[in-house]
């Protein structure tokens, strides 16, 4: 009955003033985050962010910690104990607060921070930590039991040290080293983080002296305007840290040593930020792998190709200094790419999604990129535009599907129908920043594509229009022998009067009826690879056998 909501209340209204002594609430401020909404809503302490009855659950977990392990006379064994139990509470802590919500996926409670920062949920869910649910106390006393079986039955040997990679030298230099740092534009950790240690530090702080007291900032990556107030700083400081951490790898790792790392792709600007990083690092990209971490039950799944997600970068130490001329730069990558992908059978070639077929051409950019320690320029003063590099090999990439597409190029059969097939091929619904970077390779933008009725705007996406959406002119004389798309449109809508013979396109010479039947028979042969041979691809075949 102790923890029914108005009994809840009670206890911690009257014993307040003896829980704040003994150091059991979390009496800390929320440090400020521009993704998290919650000090809207007045919450601007740590205390304030559970229900009375959440706060009576985890001071008693903490009260009876206590009492527990002072009987405990080994102090090595009590310190062991005291962690687990710990880790217990700091598990509790993500299925109890404000910001759990109900997942109808799953059917059940979603931790706290499934959102990725602290979240005030009006409905929230308060699952009973002693039931049948996710976060109860019972599994989560399993999942740590076993976890140490699994550590004391391993052979492995691990050390653990509590350091930054920057501060790390022992005098050992490593065959790999593998590293996860935090990604830009992502999670601000430090402060993500006080929401476990605000508590847990109650309790292990007072066994493990060389704990600090608040979780430090200082070598925390994080790009976040939250903690700096401003988004070029918070930038800046990301770029530095990141550099002087893969500093310290490359001196931790052996001549011939591996380092592999994730890296997200997680802004426009991060590519340059990347290849800044593996210069003044002096690393060399060796091999490149798109990463997919995607969750079906996932609370922020990644809807857009725009963002190409997380890649895992093997890299290897750059002993050699040589130099490359910017200027031949775009070709040697080119030949790479082509090489690359000249392996791959049209089958193949389409089944694969274009992020990853992206992630293919920057593989090459980056090892040849990174390769050489200097590049120079035949211009005076040129500044390395990684950007503006990354923007040409993606056309690159689209020019070069499109020719195996339809066995054409862009300039001969038009930039509209090369969007269209594109976009076809590639992409189901887009978003603006995606039709906004596919129509610039094609020389187009969405705005005149709109004035086109070629996309149509649906739930914030984009998609292409179906042929028969929109009407077109029903002269053929009045269709530009110019727009292979206008003419596409034009034997779409008119294929009952070309089979009956009442519309002979032969007879007008700005129909270019031989490029109309390849590009026909191109979708056509593509959906079929993809399992998408629809009414619209039967109707275009109803064209090619017209003629």
């Amino acid at each position: 009955m102790l923890f029914r909501s108005e009994g809840a209340q009670n206890v911690i209204d009257k014993n307040w003033d003896r829980y704040v002594k003994a150091d059991y609430l979390p009496l800390e401020e929320i440090k400020p985050d521009p993704r998290s909404g919650i000090r809207n809503y007045g919450i601007l302490y740590w205390y304030q962010y559970f229900s009375k009855r959440q706060l009576l659950v985890f001071v008693t977990l903490i009260e009876n910690i206590e009492k527990i392990t002072k009987r405990i006379t080994n102090e090595e064994y009590r310190k062991v104990i005291t962690t687990y139990l710990t880790l217990i509470l700091g598990k509790q802590l993500d299925a109890n607060s404000y910001g759990v919500h109900w997942h109808t996926g799953t059917d059940g409670p979603e931790l706290t921070l499934a959102f990725r920062r602290t979240n005030f949920v009006f409905n929230h869910a308060e699952p009973n930590p002693f039931g049948k649910v996710r976060g109860n106390l019972y599994s989560i006393l399993n999942d740590i039991v076993n976890g140490v079986k699994f550590c004391v039955n391993s052979d492995a040997f691990v050390q653990v040290s509590f350091e930054s990679v920057l501060n790390l030298d022992n005098g050992i230099k490593f065959d790999i080293i593998f590293a996860d740092p935090p990604n830009a534009n992502d999670i601000q950790f430090a402060e993500q983080s006080e929401f476990f240690y605000v508590w847990m530090s109650k309790i292990l702080c007072k066994h493990y002296r060389e704990l600090p007291q608040k979780i430090s900032t200082d070598e925390d990556l994080s790009d976040s305007p939250g903690r700096f107030g401003d988004r070029k700083l918070a930038l800046v400081f990301y770029e530095k840290g990141l550099t002087r951490a893969l500093e310290k790898m490359n001196f931790l790792l052996k001549e011939d040593g591996i380092l592999l790392f994730y890296f997200s792709l997680s802004h426009q600007s991060a590519w340059k930020m990347l290849v800044n990083v593996l210069h003044e690092s002096q690393f060399q990209v060796t091999n490149l792998l798109s990463i997919h971490f995607e969750n079906v039950t996932n609370v922020m799944p990644q809807i857009s190709v725009e963002n190409l997600g997380t890649i895992l970068l093997s890299c290897r130490k750059l002993l050699k200094k040589e130099s490359i001329y910017f200027e031949d730069i775009l070709n040697l990558i080119e030949s790479k790419i082509r090489e690359r992908l000249d392996k791959l059978t049209l089958n193949e070639l389409v089944l694969i999604s274009i992020s990853d077929l992206f992630i293919v051409a920057l593989e090459k950019t980056l090892e040849i990129v990174t390769k050489y320690s200097e590049i120079k320029s035949y211009q005076k003063n040129l500044v390395l535009d990684i950007d503006g590099l990354v923007n040409e090999i993606q056309k690159l990439i689209a020019f070069y599907l499109f020719s195996r597409i339809t066995t054409n190029s862009v300039g001969t059969l038009g930039n509209q129908i090369a969007f269209y097939i594109f976009v076809k091929t590639f992409y189901d619904k887009v978003s603006l920043d995606e039709v906004n970077s596919v129509s610039k390779y094609f020389g187009l933008d969405h705005i005149y594509l709109k004035s086109k009725n070629m996309i149509v705007e649906e739930e914030g996406f984009y998609r292409l229009s179906r042929l028969d959406e929109f009407l077109i002119s029903d002269k053929p004389q009045e269709i530009s022998s110019e727009n292979l798309y206008d003419q596409l449109l034009f034997a779409y809508q008119k294929i009952n009067d070309i089979k009956s013979k009442k519309t002979n396109l032969k007879n007008y010479e700005n129909f270019k009826i031989e490029k109309i039947l390849n590009i026909a028979q191109s979708l056509i042969q593509i959906k079929s690879i993809l399992g998408q041979y629809d009414s619209e691809m039967q109707n275009l075949n109803s064209i090619l056998e017209s003629f």
